[in-house]
């Protein structure tokens, strides 16, 4: 009977240090994921997807270890915002990015939406675009194209959640007109916000694709040499998720 009864207290007491914990664990990886114990609880959690769903961690980097899990491909949606169009090369593009980055294979699909604002979006415009995006059915990935970013019009693309990139087609649009250097423009930017959302930051090195001045232009990239492949550092860290 004694023995029954301390189980008893155990559970019970376990159950209510779990009630008391866990808002300050969710408190930790939502707000305070910056800080000391709250980077170690998020490497943590985002190592198990299902985790990151429910408790909805949404930045850049929470799927990484989904995306390099193991699995023979990734859904991806491309979305045109009022017209706003990829290049036709897109889905090849695509195709070799994932290869290259976590040796999948890519399921695309194409779509259409509509939006009030045709450019200079600001990021709650873009939660709300996100959003239209997925209530469609939901995709590994979702590559967005809209007009540009109220906040740095100079941006050509960005990230702001865990599964999106947005690709600013009216500031792509505004470096150049010449077909091939605007293709190298596009699909390079859609390899640097894709590493974001592998967890790889800026690297000051103007031969990596992580290289800042891949997602902003101030001028035209006309003097600079434009990387097009991950370099050594980039896919050494691509390699260590997968481990």
């Amino acid at each position: 009977m004694k023995i029954f009864l301390f189980i008893k207290y155990l559970v019970v007491s376990a159950l209510i240090l779990t009630i008391i914990l866990f808002p300050i664990v969710i408190y930790m990886l939502k707000f305070k994921s910056e800080s000391y114990v709250g980077n170690i609880l998020k490497e943590k959690t985002i190592r198990y997807p299902q985790l990151v769903e429910l408790i909805n961690l949404d930045e850049p980097g929470d799927f990484k270890y989904f995306y390099t899990m193991p699995g023979d491909s990734i859904s991806i949606k491309v979305v045109s915002v009022n017209t706003k169009q990829p290049d036709v090369d897109v889905t090849k593009w695509l195709e070799n990015i994932m290869q290259v980055s976590v040796n999948k294979t890519v399921t695309v699909t194409l779509e259409e939406i509509s939006y009030e604002k045709d450019g200079f979006l600001t990021d709650s415009d873009m939660d709300e675009i996100r959003k239209r995006a997925i209530s469609s059915g939901k995709s590994d990935l979702n590559l967005v194209y809209t007009g540009s970013y109220s906040e740095k019009p100079t941006s050509v693309g960005l990230v702001n959640h865990r599964d999106t990139i947005f690709m600013f087609a009216d500031a792509l649009d505004g470096l150049t007109n010449k077909g091939y250097v605007r293709n190298v423009l596009e699909k390079t930017t859609i390899m640097h916000e894709w590493g974001h959302l592998l967890g790889l930051e800026h690297i000051n090195n103007q031969n990596c694709i992580m290289d800042e001045m891949v997602e902003v232009y101030d001028t035209q990239p006309v003097e600079k040499p434009l990387p097009i492949k991950y370099c050594y550092e980039e896919l050494h860290v691509m390699q260590e998720l997968k481990n």
